[in-house]
């Protein structure tokens, strides 16, 4: 392995471009760039489109903007950048679109990739939202720096597609190029752009947390656009553009280590960064296992059956925060009946409680010669506890959803799983794929995805870490046609409750807003048999969406730890739906397929 440096000095830049204007923009970046490298910077990061301006349209000979100035990567604006890196010493990494060989009517959305050493690199966007301008790009890119890898990705490819930087995180790299042109919540009349953070924040701080590697965002800022005759422009940029590091601190588990979200004045933000810091510890794990993400995306890829149309299109969730009695199930079971009954009582369709409610969730080392709790209390599925709660879901006729240990009658082996009860009677299961620190002393893996038929349409079933770390499992759940999501969870805060509850909260309401599901989290709440009296899990069971600017919260809050089932009101689910844009399973699976390789080398 390389030596890398860790210490990098780099900056991020607003940049508010001239729509149309090549020479003018390119002049205002030169200046950006003498400022930056007075300050020392080694790597800087302007913003997608930033030569020419992101908007759509025509120029006043009346060809389209974007195909007319766009350029190849040894044309003269990659010349002129090429030499001004080599001048300075410095990587200059900038948007512009990239001519496309014998078509003039299209173009790439590219990044160009100015070297130190006077050379040019260049990354088109795989997953275009432009209008019918842009072409897609085929695949990933790395590059290769003093700093260790750097994964490209422009934009949408950051904000919608995690299968992109998981893979950059699997091969090493510790930083993402995010060249971007981001607007989404941001109202172009009154200047409010708290939808806009909302959308920006989720989406850049779950990268950083989960896959513990930097991003680096260089969004526009102010109007861009062909303007009317009254001067204005379609567009107005927020800024934004930062750093982000996943080392833990104050109050978060990201750092905006350059630059804010906040901030939309002009400009390169400089400082430096500690690539030291960016861990990619999940990668690391057993539990990480691109074999079979890589299997579901080419089961995608082949084409499924749609699922059967749903009958009906509203649904009332109930999730339940629940003060387990730790290894004590005939306890356990007589509050869930008694809550399911509340449920049904106040018209939940279905009833869902935390990871192994049936037990409770704490792992206590057992003794030597002697069976930890889990084990002892397993049961199989169906079994006797199942039986009991089939009943009572036939009696209510409601879904019944809940967590325990199983022993699989067959192997002996045990799992941390889901029990489904349905309104007929029917048993079915789902065990968790990615078990994760003490439960890896009791129970296996599971392998296979779950989701079953209602009327309202495919639920899914992911357990707490499935969830909170494998955006694979939500993403196949969607593109399957799932509209919503089960997690029963026992995620504990510790001490800090500000993380736990941005954690917490940043995860499922990204998850609902990218992947277009309504979904249902139960929690454990109390102490759980725990014996240190600093740490117990909080609650937080809620059911949730997501519009295009904020997370909705249908029941419950992320903040309330009282015991009980909480009752959403009716969800409306006819437009939810999964609508990622250039979605291309074939190309995921290619790139889990390389982690495979890689994994097992």
């Amino acid at each position: 392995m390389k030596d890398y440096e860790d210490k990098l000095v780099m900056g991020v830049v607003n940049m508010n471009s001239k729509w149309g204007d090549t020479a003018a923009n390119i002049a205002k970046m030169d200046g950006i760039i003498e400022d930056a490298a007075a300050k020392g910077c080694r790597m800087l990061l302007f913003p997608e489109l930033c030569v020419t301006g992101y908007m759509d349209g025509k120029l006043p000979d009346g060809r389209r903007m974007h195909p007319a100035l766009a350029e190849k990567p040894d044309g003269e604006t990659a010349k002129h950048f090429a030499e001004l890196s080599k001048k300075y010493g410095m990587y200059i990494i900038y948007g512009m679109p990239e001519k496309v060989d014998g078509d003039p009517d299209h173009a790439f959305n590219s990044a160009f990739i100015a070297l130190p050493d006077g050379g040019m690199d260049h990354f088109h966007k795989i997953h275009p939202v432009e209008p019918d301008w842009c072409l897609g790009g085929e695949g990933a890119m790395i590059l290769d720096t003093p700093w260790g890898p750097m994964g490209m990705s422009i934009c949408y490819d950051t904000y919608a597609i995690p299968e992109l930087e998981r893979y950059y995180a699997a091969r090493g790299c510790r930083v993402i190029l995010n060249p971007t042109a981001s607007m989404r919540g941001c109202n172009v009349k009154t200047g409010d752009k708290s939808g806009w953070l909302w959308y920006y924040t989720r989406r850049l701080e779950t990268i950083a947390d989960r896959d513990g590697i930097f991003v680096a965002s260089a969004n526009m800022t102010g109007p861009d656009g062909p303007a009317d005759e009254n001067g204005n422009t379609p567009a107005f940029f927020p800024g934004g553009s930062c750093v982000i590091s996943p080392k833990p601190e104050g109050q978060k588990y990201v750092t905006w280590s350059v630059g804010s979200p906040e901030e939309s004045a002009e400009g390169a933000a400089v400082g430096e960064v500690d690539l030291s810091e960016s861990k990619r510890d999940f990668f690391g794990y057993p539990i990480y296992q691109p074999w079979l993400y890589a299997g579901w995306y080419e089961e995608l890829a082949a084409g499924k059956p749609a699922p059967a149309p749903a009958e009906k299109e509203e649904i009332r969730l109930a999730v339940s925060n629940f003060d387990t009695a730790w290894g004590d199930k005939e306890k356990n079971l007589e509050k869930m009946e008694k809550e399911a009954r509340e449920a049904a009582a106040e018209g939940a369709d279905l009833i869902l409680f935390p990871e192994l409610a049936l037990t409770g969730y704490w792992y206590a080392a057992p003794a030597e010669g002697e069976e930890c709790m889990q084990h002892k209390l397993a049961e199989t599925i169906p079994g006797p506890a199942t039986d009991r709660m089939a009943a009572l879901a036939k009696e209510l006729g409601k879904y019944i959803v809940f967590g325990m240990p199983e022993k699989d009658a067959k192997t002996g082996d045990y799992y941390n799983s889901a029990a489904i009860l349905t309104p007929q009677g029917e048993t079915m299961k789902y065990r968790k794929i990615h078990p994760i620190g003490d439960e890896s002393k009791w129970c296996r893996c599971g392998d296979k995805p779950f989701m079953f038929s209602t009327p309202w349409g495919l639920i899914g079933v992911s357990i707490c870490y499935d969830t909170y770390f494998i955006p694979e499992l939500s993403r196949y759940y969607a593109a399957s046609g799932c509209r919503v999501m089960l997690n029963p969870t026992a995620s504990l805060k510790g001490i800090n409750e500000g993380k736990w509850h941005w954690y917490y909260q940043s995860r499922l309401e990204s998850i609902a807003d990218r992947d277009g599901l309504v979904i249902a989290s139960a929690n454990i709440c109390g102490h759980d048999g725990i014996p240190l009296p600093q740490f117990k899990f909080p609650g937080g069971s809620v059911v949730l969406g997501a519009t295009w600017t904020e997370g909705v919260y249908h029941a419950g809050a992320v903040t309330d730890d009282a015991p009980g089932v909480k009752v959403s009101g009716p969800v409306d689910l006819s437009k939810v739906k999964f609508w990622i844009l250039c979605f291309n399973p074939a190309l995921y699976a290619t790139l889990y397929r390389d982690m495979e390789q890689r994994k097992k080398a």
